[in-house]
């Protein structure tokens, strides 16, 4: 089997802080936002409303629906808008660091 030796290298490494573990209270980090595409069905919207809702409130992370949008939020048609949300969500960060 090809996926044999992908998974023992996989299953060998028992690392007790995974990099894919999140410390939600660590209010240290920088800022986060998360993107919901009201049309997504690999990770529903719900789905991402509820990650944002995980972290401490103030840990600066903030939740955004898009409407009308998939998975593929900065790939498929709409694009630009979803890319507008973005750069002014972190435009705003940037002048919140100023002050």
């Amino acid at each position: 089997m090809a996926s044999r030796p992908v998974f023992d290298l996989t299953a060998a490494k028992k690392d007790p802080a995974p990099p894919t573990l999140v410390d939600l209270d660590d209010s240290d980090r920088g800022p986060l936002l998360i993107l919901g595409g009201l049309r997504d069905h690999t990770v529903p919207e719900i789905v991402a409303r509820q990650a944002a809702a995980l972290y401490r409130p103030g840990t600066n992370t903030e939740y955004r629906p898009v409407p009308g949008r998939g998975h593929s939020l900065v790939f498929d048609r709409g694009w630009r808008e979803v890319a507008e949300t973005v750069l002014e969500w972190v435009r705003r960060q940037d002048r919140a660091q100023l002050r």
